[in-house]
């Protein structure tokens, strides 16, 4: 069970890094989860926060999230990392380029499948398919009904996963806040901090302070690579956003919302007294 955030601890580690690396979800963890994710807009405080972060040469930041790579280029601009779709692109600090996480693109053909099986037979009032670069997914936040939507939700998983097995679709079929998901298996967001941890040694520059934070299902892919690292437990903080205190997680501790997150890198990024 995660355990509210040490401010002081979390604190003191930071000023007595070297290099830092912060890991940020967005949806739910940078800003608050609501019915339309179009008008889920980083406030102007939050953008401050993360801004000041990246201008710093001893921290590295990046953003990983479910969204697509045109959402948070236009949000997050050039000054900090990317992961779009959940690892599946990514691109560094101050370039312009994306590249997929393995390298090139991995095996779509089960994705109009994957549609029309959404589309025949999962449909509600209030649900809608998205189709992503690599991801598919339904959503149910708009169901009246949420109850339904979540035993719809249930129902959906069970079929695609038995469809997956039968086709030998190289996929992973995952529940999320009001979504299911089907990505491609070689790609998730514990993936990709492997490989950003990797460079960082490989360039002899591993970080001593780890900030991972995050609020969903997909989110506990970070903290579990961020264990299973070489790191100085220590030096990890992997946070978990919202929901229960005591729900199932990899993260050490807890922040319940992300006003929560807010004050926490406002505290990190106020200079220290002398």
């Amino acid at each position: 069970m995660a355990r509210p955030l040490e401010g002081a601890a979390l604190l003191n580690t930071y000023h007595l890094a070297g290099m830092s690396l912060f890991l940020f979800d967005y949806d739910g963890t940078l800003t608050p989860l609501i019915d339309n994710p179009a008008e889920a807009v980083l406030s102007p405080d939050m953008k401050s926060m993360i801004e000041i972060l990246a201008a710093s040469p001893t921290d590295d930041v990046w953003i990983i999230s479910g969204r697509s790579k045109e959402f948070l280029e236009k949000l997050f601009g050039h000054s900090v990392g990317l992961s779009a779709e959940h690892g599946a692109f990514f691109r560094y600090p101050g370039n312009t380029k994306w590249m997929h996480l393995n390298g090139e693109k991995p095996d779509l053909s089960w994705q109009s499948d994957v549609v029309s099986h959404m589309k025949d037979n999962s449909m509600i009032a209030g649900s809608s398919v998205e189709e992503k670069d690599v991801a598919i997914v339904w959503h149910y936040r708009h169901v009246s009904d949420h109850d339904k939507g979540l035993l719809q939700a249930g129902k959906l998983k069970k079929e695609l996963e038995d469809k997956a097995a039968e086709n030998g679709w190289p996929v992973t079929v995952v529940m999320g806040h009001c979504i299911v998901e089907v990505r491609p298996t070689s790609v998730d967001k514990g993936e990709f901090v492997k490989k950003i941890l990797d460079e960082m040694a490989q360039g002899k520059n591993s970080p001593d302070f780890v900030l991972c934070v995050g609020d969903d299902v997909t989110d506990e892919d970070m903290f579990h690579a961020v264990h299973a690292s070489n790191l100085p437990s220590n030096g990890c903080f992997s946070v978990t956003v919202g929901g229960k205190s005591d729900k199932a997680t990899f993260a050490d501790w807890y922040l319940p919302d992300p006003e929560a997150v807010y004050t926490t890198l406002k505290m990190l990024t106020e200079r220290p007294s002398p």
